[in-house]
């Protein structure tokens, strides 16, 4: 098999059907997908569907930073394409600058988390919206005990590293809508704009105990 051949990734803004820089090599995939098996690797085998999302959350947040003013060093050289190593946006919004290099802006923790839950079989996707500054914004939805819930780890980077109670940790639409959130749309590809899934209310937040934590039953 050639070390071009195409590997596409739904949502990685460097391996995409439509971007300028349109695939990964065998070698950047090997390397995508033994992070994924470590990560998955931390989960027990008899977690449930809550400590599944948590053990990715956590590890997401205390491995990558949000980052709009990435730095072009020597890491940028794995990448296949030149043009690449010029162009952070896509760089943070990639498997490999979150999981690997450790740098994210909203669409890169967004789609670095879905793919998680998808790699070990968790339904999620991504919700494109604005913040409460109304700037453009993306955050995840997360499937649990049949339930969609909502996630923004771009929100909670900071939280989680100083150890201070996760805000937009597993939360509904209504939650969201009062913190300021705008919803527009569900992506499941990040091209395919015409496909949208319409929006689910979350009828709940999920049960936390009286100081505000995640409660595993």
């Amino acid at each position: 098999m050639s070390d071009r051949f195409k590997y596409l990734i739904a949502g990685d803004a460097l391996a995409h059907k439509n971007n300028y820089y349109e695939y990964y090599t065998k070698q950047e995939m090997r390397t995508i997908l033994s992070k994924l098996e470590e990560i998955k690797g931390l989960i027990p085998a008899n977690a449930n569907d809550i400590t599944k999302f948590m053990i990715m959350y956590k590890w997401i947040e205390y491995h990558a930073n949000y980052n709009l003013s990435a730095k072009e060093d020597k890491f940028l050289k794995v990448f296949s394409h030149q043009e690449a190593q010029e162009d952070i946006m896509r760089i943070t919004s990639s498997l490999i600058g979150v999981l690997i290099r450790g740098d994210a802006i909203c669409a890169g923790f967004s789609w670095a988390m879905v793919t998680c839950l998808n790699y070990i079989g968790m339904p999620a996707r991504v919700v494109a919206g604005k913040s409460a500054n109304g700037s453009l914004h993306a955050w995840i939805h997360a499937k649990i005990d049949g339930i969609w819930y909502n996630a923004c780890l771009t929100s909670d980077n900071k939280n989680i590293k100083l150890q201070k109670p996760l805000k937009f940790c597993l939360r509904s639409d209504a939650y969201f809508k009062k913190m300021g959130a705008v919803f527009q749309n569900y992506c499941i590809d990040i091209d395919e704009k015409n496909e949208v899934i319409p929006l689910e209310v979350c009828t709940s937040d999920y049960p936390r105990d009286s100081e505000g934590n995640l409660l595993n039953d």
